[in-house]
């Protein structure tokens, strides 16, 4: 059975992870250019917002939300259905505020929220609504640090009302949401294991399959919409809602292999170039389509999703089931000319960086990465082993994937394998699918890199006048905020004593045990002014020896308000690192956190030229810096390793 485009019933946008921040700022340019595109493919019915709509339920990013939204639309016109994500509600989580997300966006919306629901379903943040005849369920979960959970009283409720909808025409689908993934289902639902962890519940699987007509909308990975693996049948329909505001992509390959490519945490480089979405209809007959949409670049990816009229022999769920998929499926191929080459770029800020090009991979749907080995010429042992991504996550179709990938990479990445090595060596590249399916490898020319002998990655760097800002044999261990966070356990700040894995050694350095394979946040305060009048620079000492993969960003503090490096200076910031053997110039990444590979027992310099407060676009000297945050990144082998902070100075 094919759609029917001239006998269409309900027409919606489903969107999530918009992460309104505040008053026109780039989320907010994200969304409106989405409205637009949704606008230009005709009527809208409703909007389904699968959560984390705001970046911290606060009331002002409400306020934009609706703002945005009913200058765009006619709310007389366009139903709201909303479901609640995690970050929708860190005003109650980490600041403490009251839960009233769901009544907040009632009072801002009014009747333009909860259409017909009750004071109890609004105050739990669920909605049952009906759109042309067509039934809709969000579900709130109200927990996701260690561990997706939802109240069981809301569970029920779910099921009740996935059985009234059941009870109306047995030909129509039933759109059901909440934020998190649901385990074993679709592209990223297994990110945080078998139970789910941060990312998806374990929960929803056993009351959706009994249940063949619904289909669920999930969000939180913010996953893209290229992977066919996005959407999922078994015993009814899941499917991956991406994100408006950024991508993300798995930090490590199915089989356990890094992504090296991946900017911060799990986000790619060009993570902001991206919002995507999707437009759903329905015709009289119940078929659904499903049109991938690419918000940023105004495209339809690929061809539209089609799921048929729910059916009681659930043949409905037969096209996306994952089993015959990836049987059907084959693997990329290499051209016969294809070939790999490598150098090293000398160009400032980033001293040096190993560049690899190299011929794509074709493939009948789309190339999703590649496997890199570094192999020795000598007796064929693997020196290092990693994947890349291709950019499959930025086009519309296979056909128009990049043609030929660069990719460049800082060298301590490819530890214990570097470029700068005396042995000859050959590189080995094999192209996968979303499929899992592996292409043959081609191989590169044996390489001998006498040729990079006399580049030298280190700077001279001015030692300047330095000014004091925390005296650490002076402090006093206990004024500091000490945050741990894992994706299982978020526990409150922490006041800092030896109890709390963090001492004071006789020298006045601070010794710390990181407790947390995620990250760790450290908050220190001073509150006697510091003249630093002529300064352009801070800098604190570390010990960074016992950790093998270091990842970090600062904060300055003033008043309470947070600044970020690119409060700082400006968007293209780069710090310097104290090696044995001398200064490295390393970059910070999009979203403002340093990445860094190698040892590190010395100085990191930072600079700063003036602090700048958006909220009342004013820039603020440093002597009234009062506080100073580090943030460290780790993998799990950071976990219980001992780091020290020596003393944090201004630069003149």
């Amino acid at each position: 059975m094919k759609f029917n485009n001239n006998d269409i019933r309900l027409r919606f946008l489903v969107i999530s992870d918009l992460h309104i921040i505040g008053k026109d700022r780039v989320t907010s340019h994200k969304l409106r250019k989405a409205y637009e595109k949704a606008k230009s493919l005709g009527h809208t019915d409703a909007f389904l917002f699968v959560g984390d709509i705001t970046d911290f339920g606060l009331e002002e990013q409400i306020q934009e939300f609706y703002d945005i939204t009913s200058e765009c639309f006619d709310l007389k016109e366009t139903q709201l259905i909303f479901s609640i994500g995690n970050h929708d509600l860190y005003n109650n989580e980490l600041l403490g505020a009251p839960l009233t997300v769901g009544p907040d966006f009632k009072r801002i919306f009014g009747d333009y929220a909860y259409k017909g629901a009750t004071a109890e379903d609004i105050e739990a943040c669920n909605h049952h609504a009906v759109v042309n005849g067509v039934h809709f369920i969000a579900l709130n979960a109200y927990k996701y640090s260690g561990g997706v959970d939802f109240h069981e009283k809301d569970l029920i409720w779910f099921e009740n009302e996935i059985k009234e909808a059941e009870s109306s025409e047995k030909n129509t689908p039933i759109f059901v949401c909440a934020h998190p993934m649901i385990v074993g289902t679709c592209y990223g639902s297994n990110y945080g294991g078998e139970t789910g962890g941060y990312w998806a519940s374990s929960k929803l699987y056993s009351i959706l399959m009994n249940h063949p007509r619904t289909v669920y909308f999930g969000g939180h990975l913010h996953f893209p919409l290229q992977n066919e693996l996005s959407i999922w049948q078994n015993e009814f329909t899941a499917i991956c809602t991406s994100s408006v505001y950024f991508a993300s992509i798995e930090a490590e390959t199915e089989d356990g292999v890094p992504y090296l490519d991946i900017s911060s945490g799990s986000e790619p480089k060009e993570a902001h170039e991206y919002s995507q979405g999707l437009l759903v209809e329905v015709d009289n007959d119940g078929n659904t389509r499903l049109n991938r949409i690419d918000f940023y670049n105004n495209k339809t990816i690929k061809e539209p999703w089609f799921i048929p009229t729910p059916k009681d022999n659930l043949s409905h769920l037969l096209p996306y089931r994952n089993d015959v998929r990836i049987k059907n499926s084959t693997a990329p191929v290499f051209s016969a000319d294809a070939c790999i080459t490598e150098s090293i770029k000398n160009n400032d800020p980033v001293l040096p960086m190993y560049e690899i090009t190299f011929t794509a991979a074709e493939d009948a749907d789309m190339v999703k990465g590649y496997y890199i080995e570094y192999i020795s010429a000598d007796d064929n042992s693997v020196l290092k082993r990693f994947a890349l991504y291709s950019d499959f996550f930025r086009a519309d179709s296979g056909r128009n994937m990049a043609k030929v990938i660069t990719k460049q990479l800082a060298i301590g990445k490819l530890k214990p394998f570097s470029p700068f090595q005396k042995e000859p060596y050959y590189i080995r590249l094999t192209a996968f699918n979303c499929y899992g399916k592996n292409s043959e490898p081609i191989v590169s020319t044996i390489i001998k890199n006498s040729d990079y002998e006399n580049i030298d990655p280190y700077l001279d760097i001015n030692p300047g006048t330095t000014t004091p800002f925390l005296d650490f044999s002076e402090y006093s261990v206990g004024n500091e905020l000490i945050y741990n966070k894992d994706y299982n356990t978020w526990p409150p700040f922490e006041r800092g004593d030896g109890a709390h894995h963090l001492t004071a050694e006789k020298d006045g350095k601070l010794s710390m045990i990181l407790r947390s394979g995620c990250y760790q946040l450290y908050r220190f305060t001073k509150k006697q002014p510091v003249d630093a009048s002529g300064c352009n620079q801070i800098q604190i000492w570390v010990d960074l020896n016992e950790i093998n993969f270091n990842r970090l960003s600062f904060t300055l503090y003033s008043n309470d308000v947070a600044y970020t490096p690119d409060d700082l200076n400006n968007y293209d910031m780069k710090a310097y690192i104290q090696e044995a053997d001398g200064w490295k110039s390393v970059p910070f990444s999009f979203d403002g956190t340093l990445e860094y590979f190698g040892s590190c027992c010395g100085y990191i310099r930072f600079p700063v030229r003036y602090l700048y407060n958006k909220a009342n676009d004013k820039t603020i000297p440093l002597d009234s810096v009062d506080g100073f945050q580090l943030l460290f990144y780790g993998g799990d082998d950071c976990k219980d390793k001992k780091i020290e902070i020596g003393n944090i100075e201004f630069i003149n």
